[in-house]
């Protein structure tokens, strides 16, 4: 079953970290699909990552 309207070939996602500084990407749903997790794992533009991996890395 097709979702309706279709799904869009990218997402914008946009935040405010707890320092209050913005942040936003633009993924590839497709690429995001085709992520290979493990459990507890979630996808970044970095490739995937465990919460506490996401919590230690710093933005620059």
């Amino acid at each position: 079953m097709r979702p309706s309207p279709p799904l869009p070939r990218t997402l914008d996602v946009a935040y405010l970290d707890p320092s209050g500084e913005g942040r936003d990407y633009v993924v590839s749903l497709r690429t995001v699909a085709a992520a290979k997790l493990k459990p507890g794992q979630y996808w970044t533009e970095d490739g995937p990552r465990t919460a506490a991996q996401i919590d230690c890395h710093t933005v620059t």
